[in-house]
């Protein structure tokens, strides 16, 4: 994918839908959450099959039409648009916000929403259900539950910003922008490229001085990024433990070509990103045979119901996540002070 700092962004839409986990079918456990009339007396949404490969495709549920030549760019009697970035944006029912969960990259956007898949396989309590947007499956990406932390602007906190309806546009370029980046961001990890390399410094914060729930923070922190790095959009990767190694990270994860990363966990029970890293880990994060390398990977709410998990890894000379947020890092140096007779025992 090209430099997104120069990259054009392409035709790009928004498609607000309800929440679930999977998008994989009608499932018990991943009930379709959301503000929507359809979802008031139903289970699922039709949606819940936007994720779920068919043919070698995802073909996406969105309730109505749209004016395609007016907002996307297409001729006025084409039924259809190619290459268009459809992102899939749906409320955080734990945070009440909303935030982006998914896209197709590259996908077909027709006029009206009324085409079957074939043979039918897009059904919902015995019904068939439309789609309007489809894409092979190689070019979608769900993102994991922990790491939906990208957050769309209503138009409370942005002007032309997401209201109540189920498709957007994105307001203004200098948003878009910023979600092509993010997505750029995951295209890349997914084909595990190499980065850059360069330099930047220690990050602050404090501790939980509960020694059974500092416990339960780093476990909970090590098996999300585990489960994370393992997962098809983290990478595939196989991943070991150097937790018990004083290496200067907690975890490695490699492919078989050789690519590797070398990962330090941190676990928080609140909501704002504040870590402390040793001397040893900072040192190994800033070494620059391992810049291009270390991730740092924070998870916060560690102690509730759903942990989010923040991946800060560098690049254009500073330390950020996917989203381009960037991680402010302060050096500090400190000292042990004691009593003489302390000291000597």
């Amino acid at each position: 994918m090209e430099n997104n700092r120069t990259a054009t962004v392409p035709k790009m839409i928004f498609f607000h839908v309800g929440w679930m986990k999977y998008y994989r079918g009608p499932d018990e456990d991943d009930p379709t959450i959301g503000p929507h009339r359809h979802l008031r007396h139903n289970v699922f949404g039709h949606e819940c099959l936007n994720f779920f490969p068919r043919n070698g495709n995802c073909y996406g549920y969105v309730p109505r039409g749209i004016n395609i030549a007016k907002n996307l760019g297409a001729s006025r009697n084409d039924a259809f648009i190619d290459d268009v970035v459809c992102v899939w944006v749906a409320k955080d029912p734990e945070r009440a916000v909303r935030v982006i969960v998914g896209w197709y990259n590259g996908g077909r956007v027709y006029r009206s929403s009324n085409h079957p898949v074939e043979p039918s396989s897009n059904k919902l309590d015995g019904n068939d259900i439309a789609y309007l947007a489809v894409a092979p499956k190689a070019r979608c990406t769900l993102i994991p539950v922990p790491r939906r932390t990208f957050i769309v602007p209503s138009r409370y906190d942005m002007g032309g910003g997401l209201g109540q309806s189920t498709i957007w546009y994105g307001g203004n370029d200098k948003f878009r922008r910023r979600v092509w980046k993010y997505i750029g961001g995951w295209e890349e990890r997914k084909k595990t490229r190499k980065r850059r390399s360069a330099s930047t410094g220690n990050v602050g914060g404090g501790r939980n001085a509960d020694p059974e729930q500092r416990k339960q923070i780093e476990t909970t922190a090590v098996d999300v990024a585990r489960a994370f790095f393992s997962s098809e959009d983290g990478g595939g990767y196989q991943v070991v433990s150097r937790e018990k190694d004083n290496v200067g990270w907690d975890l490695e994860a490699s492919h078989s070509e050789k690519t590797k990363l070398l990962i330090e966990v941190k676990g928080l029970a609140g909501n704002k990103v504040s870590v402390e890293l040793t001397p040893n880990e900072y040192r190994e994060m800033m070494r620059k045979k391992n810049r291009d390398k270390y991730v740092l990977f924070v998870v916060i709410n560690c102690l509730g119901k759903r942990p989010l998990a923040y991946d800060y890894r560098f690049r254009d000379g500073s330390w950020s996540d996917a989203d381009g947020t960037e991680l402010r890092i302060k050096k500090r140096t400190g000292a042990v002070c004691s009593t003489k007779d302390e000291a000597s025992l």
